[in-house]
C-alpha cells in the first residue's frame, strides 16, 4: 500500500524521494515537507548535517564561519579569535603585540614574543627574523618593540635581550649606545656612567678614563683648583695664604685646605706650608706675604726661635737687646751685647743706662743702677757712662755727698777752699788745712807753701785760716807765725821784753818815765817807779837813788828826783 507521508524538520525529500535526506551541511531544514533545504545557515554559524535551524551551532572562538558554512574555517597562523561568532576571516584577529600565533584556530596567543626579539601585532613566529632586536637596543621577552638603551647603557650586538651596563672608565650619554666612549680628563665615570662626572672643585683629572672621584688628583699643595672639571691646577695659591691640598680657592679660609697665613709665618705665592718668619723677628698678624713684613723683635726684648707670633722675652740684666736680637744674652754687638763698663742694662734693656756723672763702673754686665759706684773723696767725674773717676786735679778738692742716706760722687771739681792746700798727686781725699800760724784768702792752693805766713803782730790759732784770728794779745810781742795770741817760744813771738811796751803784737814804744816794764808789759805806764827809786823813760827796773840820797815819792823819774839824805840821818841808797 503506497503511504504519503511529510518529512521531518531537519530533512527535506526532494521529488521522488523514498526516504527523508537530512539537511545537507551549511544549511538548515526549518520546518517539515520541505523539497530542499530551508536555506544557508547564517553567517557566524556553522551548520552540521540536519540542521533545523540558521544558527544551529555558534562559531567557536579561533574560527570564523561564513553563510553556509559547513564546518567552522580555523583563523591561520599569525592571527586569533577570542570570541564566538566569527563570520568572516578579518573577524580573525592579527596575533597581539608582544605575541606569536603560529598555529591555526587560535582563541589566544602561543606565547610571548622571545627575548632579543620584537613582535608588532600578527606575528605567526616567537623569533621573526624581520623584528631581530637592533644594536644599541634591547628586547625582552613580549616585547612590542625594540627600546633603546638607557644613557649609560649600551649593546653593539643584534639580538640582546638586555644592554650591556657602561663600564668603569667611559660613559654612554644618549639612548641606544652602540660602542663606548672613554671619559675624558677633568671627568670621572663610574660603571653606569651616561653624563661624565666633572671632578669637583679642588681637583683635577689629567688622565682620560677615570672610574672614580677618588682617581681625580687632589690640587697640590701650593696650587688651586677652581671650578670642576679641570685637567690641571687653576694657579698658585695666593700670597698670604697656604694651600694644604685639595683647594678649590686661590684664598683659602676653611682651615681643611687651606688658611690664612698664621701669625707668625709669611706665606709667599704658591705656599703649601707657612714659612716661618726668622729668629730675630716675629708676627701677630695672620696674612703675611714676605719675610720682610715680619717685625723685627722689639728693643729690650728677644725672639729665640723661628715662626714666633709674639716675643720670646726680655732681654737678660746685664745685657742689652737690639731690634731684631735672637738671643736674651746677645754677643756679637749686631743685635746687642753685654753691658759696657760704665752703664747699667736692667732686665729688658735696649740702650745701656749711662751711669751717671759722679759714678762709675768699671766690669761690664752691670744689672742695675747700684752697680754705678759713686766716686770715692778725692776723685770725681763730670761725664755719664764712664768706667773709671778722674782724679782731683790740683788746686781743686772733690767731695763725696749724702743726702737721705744715699752717697753721691763728685761731679766737677771744686775749687780748693780758701785756708786749705789741695796739693798735686795726693791720695788724701780731703782737702789740707793751712797750719796753724798761717792762713790764706786765695782759692785753688795746691801746696801748703802757698799758705801765707800769719802776719807780725797776728797770730794764726787754728788750721785752715782764711785770715789771721787775730792781734796779738796786749804784752806780747808777736814776730811771724804766731799760733797762739801770747807766744813765748821766741821764735814766732815772745812776751813783750823789758823796757818796753806791747800792744797788738807790736812792740809800741819804751816805758814812759816814772815807771818801769817788766817782761809782757802792754802800757807805758805798766809799773810806777817806787819811793826811792827813779825810772827813766824805757826803764826794765827800777833805779835806786844813790847812797846818801833818798825819795819819799813815787815816780821819779829822773836821778836829780833823789834828794840829799837830811841831817840826822843817813841813807844808804835806794
Amino acid at each position: 500500500m503506497d503511504v504519503v507521508a511529510r518529512p521531518w524538520s531537519g530533512f527535506y525529500c526532494p521529488v521522488g524521494s523514498a526516504y527523508p535526506q537530512p539537511c545537507d551541511t551549511g544549511f538548515y531544514c526549518g520546518q517539515t515537507g520541505l523539497e530542499a533545504p530551508s536555506g544557508l545557515c547564517t553567517p557566524g554559524y556553522f551548520c552540521s548535517r540536519g540542521s533545523t535551524t540558521p544558527h544551529a551551532s555558534l562559531c567557536p572562538p579561533g574560527h570564523y564561519c561564513p553563510q553556509g558554512t559547513p564546518l567552522p574555517l580555523p583563523c591561520p597562523p599569525g592571527t586569533l579569535m577570542g570570541r564566538s561568532g566569527g563570520s568572516t576571516v578579518d573577524d580573525c584577529q592579527p596575533c597581539p603585540p608582544g605575541h606569536y600565533c603560529d598555529q591555526i584556530g587560535l582563541a589566544k596567543p602561543s606565547g610571548q614574543c622571545a627575548a632579543g626579539y620584537y613582535c608588532p601585532g600578527g606575528q605567526s613566529t616567537d623569533r621573526p627574523s624581520q623584528h631581530v632586536c637592533g644594536v644599541g637596543h634591547f628586547c625582552k621577552e613580549g616585547s612590542v618593540r625594540e627600546r633603546a638603551c638607557a644613557p649609560g647603557s649600551y649593546q653593539p650586538s643584534e639580538g640582546q635581550h638586555r644592554c650591556e651596563v657602561c663600564p668603569s672608565g667611559f660613559y654612554c650619554l644618549e639612548e641606544g649606545r652602540t660602542h663606548l666612549v672613554p671619559c675624558g680628563r677633568g671627568f670621572y665615570c663610574p660603571r653606569g656612567t651616561a653624563n661624565q662626572h666633572p671632578c669637583p672643585s679642588g681637583t683635577y683629572g689629567n688622565l682620560s678614563g677615570l672610574a672614580d672621584e677618588s682617581e681625580c688628583s687632589l690640587c697640590e699643595p701650593g696650587m688651586y683648583c677652581k671650578g670642576t672639571g679641570r685637567i690641571y691646577p687653576s694657579g698658585p695659591c695666593s700670597a698670604g695664604f697656604v694651600c694644604f691640598g685639595a683647594a678649590s680657592q686661590p684664598s683659602p679660609s676653611d682651615n681643611i685646605t687651606g688658611a690664612p697665613c698664621p701669625p707668625g709665618f709669611h706665606c709667599p705665592v704658591g705656599s703649601s706650608v707657612p714659612s716661618p718668619c726668622p729668629k730675630g723677628t716675629f708676627s701677630e698678624q695672620s696674612g703675611l706675604t714676605e719675610p720682610s713684613q715680619c717685625r723685627r723683635c722689639v728693643p729690650g726684648f728677644y725672639c729665640a726661635e723661628p715662626g714666633l707670633k709674639a716675643v720670646t722675652g726680655s732681654c737678660l740684666p746685664g745685657f742689652y737687646c737690639l731690634e731684631g736680637s735672637q738671643s736674651a744674652a746677645p754677643m756679637s754687638g749686631v743685635f746687642g751685647g753685654v753691658c759696657n763698663p760704665g752703664h747699667y742694662c736692667e732686665s729688658g734693656t735696649s740702650v745701656p743706662a749711662s751711669c751717671p756723672a759722679g759714678t762709675h763702673h768699671n766690669n761690664t754686665r752691670g744689672k742695675k743702677s747700684d752697680d754705678c759706684k759713686p766716686c770715692p773723696d778725692g776723685w770725681f767725674q763730670d761725664l755719664e757712662g764712664q768706667r773709671e773717676c778722674k782724679p782731683c786735679p790740683p788746686g781743686s778738692h772733690c767731695p763725696t755727698t749724702n743726702t737721705t742716706g744715699s752717697t753721691s760722687g763728685p761731679i766737677t771739681p771744686l775749687p780748693c777752699p780758701a785756708g786749705y792746700v789741695c796739693p798735686r798727686e795726693s791720695s788724701f781725699s780731703q782737702p789740707y788745712p793751712c797750719p796753724k800760724g798761717t792762713y790764706s784768702p786765695t782759692l785753688g792752693l795746691t801746696s801748703l807753701g802757698e799758705c801765707l805766713v800769719c802776719p807780725a803782730g797776728q797770730f794764726c790759732g787754728s788750721e785752715g785760716l782764711v785770715e789771721p784770728t787775730g792781734p796779738c794779745a796786749p804784752g806780747f810781742l808777736c814776730v811771724t807765725r804766731a799760733t797762739v795770741p801770747n807766744p813765748t817760744d821766741n821764735r814766732t813771738g815772745s812776751t813783750c821784753p823789758l823796757g818796753s811796751y806791747c800792744q797788738l803784737g807790736f812792740r809800741a814804744g819804751a816805758c814812759a818815765p816814772g815807771f818801769f816794764c817788766d817782761w809782757g808789759s802792754s802800757s807805758p805806764e805798766e809799773a810806777l817807779c817806787p819811793a826811792g827809786y827813779f825810772c827813766p823813760g824805757g826803764t826794765r827796773t827800777p833805779l835806786a837813788c844813790p847812797a846818801g840820797t833818798h825819795s819819799s815819792v813815787t815816780g821819779n823819774s829822773h836821778q836829780n828826783n833823789c834828794t840829799t839824805c837830811p841831817d840826822g840821818y843817813y841813807c844808804q841808797g835806794g
